[in-house]
């Protein structure tokens, strides 16, 4: 990674001061087995299938995932090889990735259930514009998204406040990070880029997660990221939008709206397109 794209030194410092405090979320070690069996080259659904099969509840929860409206199967998904030959081996990770980070972040409060379930939304959201579009990686796009509220979710263990700080920046002049910064130190997307990058995701992904709220910085100017920083804030801004409906749209979405859909080249009867998938989800 460039030093431009990633957090300062400063910005990582102020965040470990907040964060070692905190419950990080660890990466289990079957993710880490199953990241590195999918970079065999000579790799059989058997090999995935049987590591994900040794741990019971991950199965459980894996399968449960794959019947889920988010990933519109149109057929009962019953074991671990058949989820493989549905959904394929990058889907199946995706789903297993979600499902660990979900059990690593456990016990969930209403506000954190709250916020993953946002998540979701907006990592569904992503990979949908991203295969949309055909100029955004299906995979980086959902792993960004599903990241996104992570730093979030880890500030609001450590300050009582935070929750209030959340829900006054969807209709406040300051944006989120200005008040994260005010009341903590640190903001949300350094704090997912850690995150990220302790679960060993793409740099794309990582750098993506810091820079989606970054005013400052045009997506085109940060390692060729634009069109996969755009696709988080297009979902994340619908995600708000729909789900908010009692909140006016905040400032940094449209903000960054009309820009993010020039960026991915998106049309109107392509957005009213994923405004139905996002509709259907909610």
């Amino acid at each position: 990674m460039s030093a431009a794209s990633i957090p300062s030194k400063q910005e990582m410092e102020s965040a470990y001061e907040v964060i070692r405090k905190l419950r990080m979320p660890s990466v289990p070690d079957i993710i880490t087995e199953v990241q590195k069996l999918l970079q065999e080259p000579n790799l059989r659904i058997d090999d995935i299938t049987n590591l994900i099969s040794q741990d019971a509840t991950l199965t459980g929860e894996v399968l449960k995932a794959a019947r889920s409206p988010l990933y519109g199967l149109s057929e009962d998904v019953t074991t671990i090889f058949h989820a493989v030959k549905v959904l394929g081996v990058k889907r199946l990770n995706e789903i297993t990735i979600a499902v660990a980070l979900k059990a690593s972040l456990h016990p969930m409060n209403a506000f954190h259930a709250k916020l993953w379930e946002e998540s979701m939304l907006v990592a569904a959201g992503c990979a949908w514009l991203a295969s949309a579009s055909g100029h955004v990686d299906r995979d980086e796009a959902y792993l960004a998204g599903l990241f996104s509220n992570i730093g979030c979710m880890l500030l609001s263990q450590g300050n009582k406040k935070y929750e209030i700080l959340y829900e006054k920046a969807r209709a406040y002049p300051l944006t989120t990070h200005e008040l994260e910064v005010r009341l903590m130190n640190t903001n949300h997307s350094v704090v997912g880029f850690i995150v990220a990058e302790l679960w060993s995701l793409p740099s794309r992904v990582c750098k993506s997660i810091y820079h989606m709220h970054d005013a400052s910085i045009t997506p085109e100017h940060v390692d060729d990221l634009g069109t996969l920083i755009s696709v988080i804030r297009i979902a994340t801004g619908y995600m708000e939008r729909v789900r908010l409906v009692d909140v006016p749209e905040t400032m940094e979405f449209l903000k960054f709206h009309d820009a993010a859909r020039e960026e991915i080249m998106m049309e109107e009867a392509t957005y009213e397109e994923f405004s139905e998938y996002m509709e259907s989800l909610i």
